[in-house]
């Protein structure tokens, strides 16, 4: 995808806007997932917006704020208190504990997306995670192993 895309897929979203000076940074890829928008700098998820308002259940429970209404912040434990302490309205995400998020419905939430992004631009070490690397499924894992092991009884045949 070109980076000349990148600013229509994040208008896609309801707070897309908010994130619309990170195309001016030659790093910046975005990619949706989830049902969001995954935003990358440097190489480093950074954030994933997420809009939709209706997601209160998780697992049976239920919360009384949308779960994936706003913006999810890529952190580690680490510098929650810090960021929390930057962005007023973050809180751990209670589904992805290991993430700060800011809920679309808080007061401060333009507010402190703007100052999200401005701390992302600058390449702040507190925010962005080394995104994982693809694991093989315990179905690939089965094969190989069973193909190794296949491999091990024919030659011991020789």
């Amino acid at each position: 995808m070109k980076n000349s895309d990148w600013p229509r897929m994040l208008l896609e979203f309801a707070y897309g806007e908010l994130f619309l000076d990170l195309c001016e940074e030659p790093s910046f890829y975005c990619k949706k997932m989830f049902g969001g928008l995954a935003l990358y700098v440097h190489g480093l998820m950074v954030a994933i917006i997420a809009d939709d308002p209706d997601g209160r259940t998780w697992k049976g429970v239920e919360y009384d704020f949308p779960l994936w209404d706003g913006i999810l912040v890529a952190t580690d434990r680490a510098h929650h208190a810090s960021l929390m302490s930057a962005l007023s309205s973050s809180r751990p995400h209670p589904v992805l504990g290991k993430w700060l998020f800011l809920p679309a419905s808080a007061e401060s939430f333009e507010r402190d997306a703007t100052k999200l992004m401005k701390l992302i631009l600058k390449a702040d070490l507190r925010v962005g995670i080394e995104p994982g690397k693809k694991r093989k499924s315990k179905s690939a894992k089965a094969k190989k192993t069973l193909e190794s092991k296949t491999a091990r009884q024919r030659r011991s045949r020789k």
